[in-house]
């Protein structure tokens, strides 16, 4: 009985369906929209990640901001896939789908923000002139 509610989402005792494919869905959205915005808003866009928008515009001319763009976009996008792809395996495989989507995108999202004690990963990727 436990295996039939897990495999189908139904919960006989509640009578409710599993939810967390919605969660998925959700996060899958959100991401997607932050890609649509690095893709669309040009090098606007680049107000969005976290550290640059707090440098000076003086600070900025030493950036790629292209390229930021486009490496910020890619990791939008991965992270909407990843979250796509556990909300149609909550939908309709197992709600046990879920986790791996959570342990994926923390995964990627800690491989993105590694830093390194003498100069951040930001400075090393991003930075026209040293």
């Amino acid at each position: 009985a436990i295996l039939y509610r897990i495999r189908f989402g139904k919960d006989k005792r509640r009578g409710k369906m599993n939810e967390l494919y919605l969660l998925c869905f959700g996060l899958a959205l959100i991401f997607f929209l932050y890609f649509l915005a690095f893709v669309f808003l040009g090098n606007h866009a680049c107000n969005m990640v976290p550290g640059y928008n707090f440098k000076l515009p003086a600070e900025r001319a030493h950036y790629n901001e292209k390229k930021l763009r486009r490496d910020s976009a890619g990791f939008c996008l991965v992270l909407a896939l990843i979250f796509l792809l556990g909300g149609l395996g909550c939908r309709f495989w197992s709600e046990l789908c879920f986790w791996p989507a959570i342990v994926l995108a923390a995964a990627w999202i800690l491989k993105y923000i590694c830093y390194d004690r003498k100069k951040s990963r930001f400075d090393r990727r991003y930075r026209i002139d040293d």
